[in-house]
């Protein structure tokens, strides 16, 4: 599961391809879980882009010892919405080792649209 934590004024989780005011910060989290019979350690590798295509956030991390079942949830640094567009996601989820990593699933495509709107906590004043 890919979510999108958004700080506007209050906290709120996002789905993919949510509409967020511009400004805004963002923290994505991502759940892995170990759909195997045995116990696994999982990886995460993403990289999100803003709508000119830069870099706003590279992450990747290692959790160990994960039984059959078992979810872990990664969460990256936070990144600021500065620019207009949408915003990309490329994320793999990773078993193995960190020397020898398999990707077990993975994801591209849209993280977010800001938009220009006026949020209904704020009041617009003319």
């Amino acid at each position: 599961m890919i979510a999108l934590e958004v700080i506007s004024p209050s906290t709120s989780l996002l789905g993919l391809a949510s509409s967020v005011p511009i400004g805004q910060r963002g923290l994505v989290h991502i759940t892995g879980r170990n759909d195997t019979p045995v116990t696994q350690d999982l990886g995460i590798s993403w990289l999100v882009r803003d709508p000119d295509g830069g870099v706003v956030e590279e992450y990747s991390d290692w959790s160990y010892g994960h039984g059959p079942g078992d979810d872990h949830e990664f969460i990256g640094g936070r990144f600021d919405f500065t620019k207009a567009g949408t915003y990309t996601i490329r994320a793999d989820l990773l078993m193995g080792s960190p020397a020898n990593p398999v990707i077990v699933d993975s994801y591209q495509g849209d993280l977010c649209t800001t938009t220009t709107e006026v949020p209904p906590e704020y009041e617009l004043i003319q």
